[in-house]
């Protein structure tokens, strides 16, 4: 199948077409579907097709994106705990060392 673009009744549009028998034997186009007709059915076929993998698709980002920020906010935590403990830990010594 071919593409040809054209304009017609003011709007622009394509149709796709055999033209087999006439490029390889000189014969007449052998059949034309409208474009816009055709693209319709196709985008939802696929999407028809797509519709199980996308929502199994769309469940596993949402549980990675789940554990990273539960891994991040693991992170933060520790971080937190660290920076208490240094404060801790520096407030002893001035404590220490200034009477």
């Amino acid at each position: 199948m071919n593409v040809r673009y054209g304009k017609g009744k003011g709007r622009e549009h394509h149709v796709y077409f055999c033209s087999r028998l006439a490029s390889d034997y000189g014969g007449k186009a052998c059949q034309n579907v409208s474009g816009p007709t055709l693209d319709e059915f196709v985008t939802r076929k696929v999407l028809e097709a797509l519709k199980p993998a996308a929502l199994e698709l769309s469940l596993a980002a949402a549980e990675h994106v789940e554990r990273e920020r539960e891994e991040l906010n693991r992170l933060w935590q520790k971080r937190l705990e660290r920076a208490a403990y240094e404060a801790e830990r520096a407030g002893r010594h001035y404590r220490l060392v200034e009477p």
